[in-house]
């Protein structure tokens, strides 16, 4: 574990996040955490180390997606893995989006792609996180929405539903028109490192209720 403080005047002037110089902290870390954040909730003027507070959100093991929108000449596409489900009726995603990512202001009016990536495309993941590549094919794929990409375990093509200010992100609410999944393994992502995420090897019990109550291949 890593142990992380408080340091700083009284007066908090200064004051930041940092390791504990023998490692071993004197109160549990993400009771220090909590502490930060009540002290910079009772003043603005507090800043938290962004470099902790990331590395410890990327103790939270997600999987990575691609969102793809039409762009004026051609079709775009961004690297997110800030993608969650946001209901079942209405069938509603969320993903949260850069407000300095070039596709961000596409989003608010244009219907998208939420593509999640299978364990072998770490290429277009890094293509489209900024790690351009002239050479690379892109599998662009028309949909009934949006472009979307082949070869994933799913898509999802939405219609843009609400936008919300989240700091310096938008969380940009998709309602689903047309969705599909694939069998095979998922790309994931936890500590900065990409990682596969295996298909589970054991059937489902006879009766099991799928989760998303939807038809494989649905329009809405």
């Amino acid at each position: 574990m890593r142990a992380v403080t408080i340091a700083g005047s009284p007066s908090g002037a200064g004051s930041r996040i940092r390791p504990r110089p023998n490692g071993t902290p004197t109160r549990r870390a993400g009771i220090v955490y909590d502490s930060l954040l009540r002290r910079v909730a009772s003043n603005g003027s507090r800043r938290l180390n962004t470099y902790e507070l990331r590395t410890c959100l990327g103790c939270f093991g997600t999987g990575v997606t691609v969102v793809t929108v039409q762009g004026p000449s051609e079709p775009r596409g961004l690297t997110v893995n800030a993608f969650t489900s946001v209901s079942l009726d209405p069938p509603l995603v969320l993903v949260s989006i850069n407000k300095k990512a070039r596709s961000h202001d596409l989003l608010r009016a244009n219907p998208f792609a939420i593509n999640v990536l299978a364990s072998d495309q770490e290429h277009l993941a890094l293509n489209f996180a900024g790690n351009h590549d002239p050479k690379l094919e892109i599998p662009w794929r028309e949909g009934k929405a949006a472009p979307y990409l082949g070869g994933t375990v799913a898509h999802f093509q939405c219609e843009p539903h609400e936008a919300y200010d989240g700091g310096d992100h938008t969380l940009f609410i998709g309602r689903i028109v047309h969705f599909r999944y694939n069998d095979g393994d998922a790309l994931g992502y936890f500590r900065s490192r990409f990682t596969r995420l295996a298909e589970p090897r054991v059937a489902a019990s006879p009766g099991t209720q799928d989760p998303f109550e939807l038809p494989y291949d649905a329009y809405e």
